[in-house]
Formats: structure tokens, C-alpha cells, sequence
């Protein structure tokens, strides 16, 4: 596990909402006006917009299609990955 552990720190990012996050939400938030859990799915976006990421790789890409902000990567259909 400590090898695994050492991997994901030594090579991912992890991403916070800063100021400019939250301009990025209002944003979205007004465009896509989600109900719901959705406007979590718009809070991923907005921190990826703001760290300038336009690809989100995902395997729940149902809950990101009508965001056209962002290019999604279906990680199960191109990479058979499956959980």
C-alpha cells in the first residue's frame, strides 16, 4: 500500500476552489442553472476552468455531457476501466 500511497502523492494534483473558482461558478451556475447534485458536477468544471483544464477524464460522463465548457475522456469506454 505505502508504494501505491508514495504514487498518487508523488504525481497528483490536488485542486482547491480559490476566488477565481467561485467567478467561474457564478458563471456556469447562471448559464446551466443546475438542480440538484448537479451543481456539484458544475463546481468540478469551475475548478477545472480556473487551473486551466479543459479535459475531464471520468467514467461518469452522463453528469458532464451538456457542459460545453469542458471535453470529457470516457475512461471506461477508451480505457475499459471499470469500478
Amino acid at each position: 500500500m505505502n508504494g501505491f500511497y508514495n504514487d498518487i502523492k508523488n504525481n497528483v494534483n490536488i485542486l482547491f476552489p480559490t476566488e477565481e473558482t467561485l467567478q467561474v461558478f457564478e458563471e456556469l451556475n447562471e448559464k446551466y442553472k443546475p438542480r440538484g447534485n448537479r451543481v456539484f458536477d458544475i463546481e468540478i468544471v469551475s475548478i477545472f476552468l480556473s487551473n486551466n483544464i479543459s479535459t475531464l477524464a471520468t467514467i461518469n460522463t452522463e453528469d458532464f455531457k451538456n457542459i460545453s465548457e469542458i471535453m470529457l475522456l470516457d475512461i471506461e469506454k477508451n480505457y475499459n476501466f471499470r469500478i
